[in-house]
């Protein structure tokens, strides 16, 4: 998570409905990133994913969308994810526990596409009185000594194959068992790989108490990819048809996601999203939207590439292996404006 990301989020949290304080907060933190200058001029656009997040864990808004989070292999998980995983499109590992300290961790299933790397890990600890655990230190590199990712702590990163990532809520299994998700973001252009190595070597383990610990350890998974993940599994669609706002745009269906990019005619205008945002705190989860067999899935993220007049929109909701229509109508509210992406071909 980036700057942006971090200060956007720590208004939303704090302010879940929009007061005055709030109206302020919001005013002053886009004044602040005003004045900052990103390389590539590009710009990114989190208050919207980082809104329908907050709304999400609250419960306040989206009650329908959380019903359809069903908790199955990967904690948080999607409906796309779920829908890859009933088809099958998951490798299970049979790996045993790998322990260090007293500390076992376990990596139990994976799942990749070209846009996200996920897995799941198990952890078995000796101590009761464990209420949170979090992976610190970690590395990732494929079996040609590439990196897919490392992180030497939690203000510093290192990108590689992935551009960036996330832990999900940790799950309470019992006492002594736990359960979490590790969702890597791939970039869409990255080199094939067919072998992992994930080295864990610090951990932040939180106590009943309220102590935290910090626990250094080796604890080292070498993982051999599924031919499984290697099937064509997307869908591509393609608007060519007219709009005063959109220059051309095109959609691809991952198993895990789905991403949009439409070049516009001129530069967008972030003032567009404050203007809703002050006027409707709700109306954040509407910036863009799609439907798809008379349901509306509402995005999850955007950025906006100035240099490119790029607009990228990412629905982690939707997914390949859902039943996706041949015409897909998309919504966007900061242009008062529709547009139709036609599928291109099928999986």
């Amino acid at each position: 998570m980036d700057n942006i990301d971090k200060k956007i989020q720590e208004i939303v949290t704090k302010e879940i409905h929009p007061s005055e304080n709030y109206k302020n907060t919001i005013n002053s933190t886009l004044q602040s990133l005003e004045n900052k200058k990103y390389s590539n001029n590009r710009l990114r656009m989190a208050i919207a994913s980082v809104c329908v997040s907050a709304f999400l864990i609250s419960g306040v808004v989206f009650a329908k969308d959380i019903e359809r989070y069903v908790k199955k292999i990967f904690n948080n998980s999607t409906e796309a994810i779920d829908s890859a995983v009933e088809e099958g499109y998951v490798q299970e590992l049979k790996d045993d526990f790998k322990y260090d300290n007293g500390f076992g961790i376990k990596i139990d299933n994976i799942l990749l596409d070209n846009v996200n790397l996920i897995f799941s890990l198990l952890y078995k600890v000796e101590e009761s009185n464990i209420e949170s655990i979090s992976i610190n230190h970690f590395s990732i590199y494929t079996e040609n000594e590439e990196r897919i990712y490392q992180c030497d702590g939690t203000n510093q990163a290192y990108v590689g194959i992935a551009r960036g990532m996330q832990q999900a809520t940790l799950e309470k299994i019992s006492e002594k068992n736990f359960k979490n998700t590790m969702i890597l973001n791939l970039w869409e252009n990255r080199n094939e790989f067919s072998e992992l190595n994930i080295k864990i070597t610090n951990l932040n383990i939180m106590y009943s108490d309220g102590n935290l610990k910090s626990l250094d350890g080796n604890w080292e998974f070498n993982i051999r990819i599924s031919d499984t993940f290697k099937q064509n599994n997307e869908i591509n669609y393609v608007f060519d048809g007219e709009n005063e706002y959109i220059k051309s745009g095109y959609a691809t269906i991952y198993p895990t996601k789905m991403i949009v990019k439409l070049e516009l005619f001129e530069d967008y205008d972030i003032n567009q999203i404050v203007d809703i945002a002050l006027e409707d705190f709700s109306q954040y989860g509407m910036l863009f939207s799609l439907k798809n067999n008379e349901r509306t899935f509402r995005h999850t993220n955007f950025d906006y590439i100035a240099d490119n007049k790029e607009l990228i929109i990412i629905f982690e909701n939707i997914g390949s292996y859902m039943e996706m229509e041949d015409e897909l109508e998309l919504s966007l509210k900061t242009y008062n404006t529709k547009i139709l992406l036609k599928k291109q071909n099928n999986k």
